[in-house]
């Protein structure tokens, strides 16, 4: 029997063809490309197509076997759909949507910049960019009573098959991601006037960049910014997602200082591997030299984080942002030249200034007295000796969080074997870590008015202290059980 395929069913096969390169994220041009997709297709579908099959499929091997339908049916699952049946229905429903497209939403293109519709529920339409060399343009509009973002596509692109199913696909790959610093994507809508969109939450209004110039930041404002970025990128990549595009642009402040990721264009899903990810890591370890340059205070590790990213032996990269962050923060910045001398003047200044002080506890109230502060109703109000005071009160947090490292390892000798003290260990630890900022909020309160301009930079410096030294008693403390615990294997 004599297998006939039409010249509607070749289009197909060759559609899905081009719906199978870009899932697999792959062009299928050498033999490796046909490994790869052969064992996707066994991890996924459960289900084998030899790598020859395939590449008779593909014309990688000049071949006029008809492919069997059992073959097409299979490839069809792979993208989504059933079967090869269900694939070619969805092909003839989608021609159909395109052709009623044609004569509806996309009918006010050609007026798109003069004639958007402001009624129904998306009003105050405005553009907010258009990518230069990309093929989107963003506007901004108001639904449901918020502000949100429609990214659509550019009028020249707008019927082009090839990039609707782009920004298709980024709206898939980012729809899946719920983190708090990953802008929220809300749905995908046919708007009259743009036609599809992808509509996310409103985050703005700079990028990190931006935000670090206007503001002229240091490394302690900096430092909170990368840490979300690193823990939304590790995120990311659990979710087998790599972004491919982490740039300044592509990393908004909120105005109450939280990070938002945008921008999935060149996302990719499935095919992430440890090299996509180590992409993305390299891209933060720029991303940090470019905020660096643009402050006075640098980060004094700036240049050994971007020089650890580009080594080729993987052995020296790092395999998380996690700790790309931590050994940025190890040393925070390191002042210029006239910095310092700047700082030595003020120091001095203020080290005049103060006679001498005597760290007290009143039985009353535990307050802490320095003889040359002036204190009214237990609250400092002199900042003229603000050296002295961030002395005392990093002394108090200091001895507390040692206090604490204390109690728990005395709690973990209670128990009996190294394996359950692990666990004990561990599930305290993240306690610990949970409530780092009660202590040095509650002195900081105790002591200062929320409205000395002090008080922020203070609580940012005590909370990374309390964390140092909970680290520190982390890993020593972990690396002693585990060394009883293997002991205790040993001995039995």
């Amino acid at each position: 029997m004599i297998c006939i395929i039409t010249m509607d069913e070749q289009k197909y096969i060759e559609r899905l063809k081009q719906d199978i390169r870009t899932k697999l994220g792959r062009s299928l041009d050498t033999p490796v490309d046909f490994d790869f997709l052969a064992n996707q297709l066994k991890d996924q579908l459960h289900e084998y197509i030899s790598p020859t099959t395939l590449k008779r499929f593909f014309n990688y091997i000049p071949s006029d076997v008809i492919p069997r339908i059992s073959t097409l049916s299979l490839l069809s699952r792979y993208v989504g759909a059933i079967g090869w049946k269900d694939y070619c229905n969805k092909i003839e429903s989608e021609k159909a949507e395109n052709e009623e497209s044609k004569t509806t939403p996309t009918a006010n293109f050609s007026k798109r910049e003069h004639n958007i519709a402001q009624d129904g529920e998306f009003t105050d339409i405005k553009k907010i960019r258009s990518s230069e060399n990309g093929y989107t343009e963003i506007y901004s509009a108001n639904y449901l009573n918020r502000k949100v973002i429609l990214k659509t596509l550019k009028i020249k692109y707008a019927q082009d098959q090839k990039y609707r199913i782009k920004l298709k696909s980024e709206f898939e790959l980012s729809f899946m991601l719920v983190h708090q610093n990953i802008a929220a994507i809300l749905d995908y809508r046919i708007i009259d006037g743009l036609g599809e969109c992808i509509i996310e939450e409103f985050c703005g209004p700079d990028n990190i960049l931006e935000y670090t110039q206007k503001r002229r930041a240091t490394p302690d404002t900096i430092l909170p910014l990368i840490q979300q970025l690193c823990t939304a990128i590790d995120y990311i990549h659990t979710q087998g997602v790599s972004h491919n595009n982490i740039t300044p642009e592509n990393v908004l402040v909120t105005d109450n200082s939280t990070i938002k990721i945008i921008d999935f264009s060149q996302g990719t899903k499935c095919t992430a591997s440890e090299n996509d990810e180590q992409k993305d890591i390299e891209a933060i370890a720029q991303l940090i030299g470019t905020l660096d340059a643009s402050m006075s205070v640098k980060f004094s590790r700036a240049g050994k984080i971007a020089d650890k990213c580009t080594k080729e032996n993987g052995k020296e990269q790092y395999m998380s942002a996690e700790l790309l962050y931590k050994d940025l923060s190890k040393a925070k910045c390191v002042f210029s030249f006239t910095t310092i001398f700047i700082t030595g003047i003020l120091f001095t200044a203020i080290l005049s200034s103060v006679l001498s002080y005597n760290l007290g506890e009143n039985s009353r109230n535990d307050y802490v007295y320095i003889d040359s502060l002036k204190i009214e109703q237990d609250r400092i109000i002199d900042m003229s000796s603000s050296i002295v005071i961030y002395d005392t009160i990093s002394k108090m947090v200091i001895n507390n969080s040692h206090f604490n490292c204390k109690k728990l390892l005395e709690e973990i000798n209670t128990i009996p074997t190294a394996k359950q003290k692990i666990v004990y260990f561990a599930k305290h630890y993240k306690i610990l870590l949970k409530e780092k900022e009660n202590y040095p909020h509650g002195i900081l309160d105790k002591y200062l008015p929320k409205e000395c301009p002090e008080y922020n930079l203070y609580m940012t410096s005590l909370v990374k202290l309390t964390e140092d030294i909970y680290q520190k008693f982390f890993s020593k403390t972990l690396d002693s059980l585990k060394e009883v615990q293997s002991a205790e294997l040993y001995n039995k």
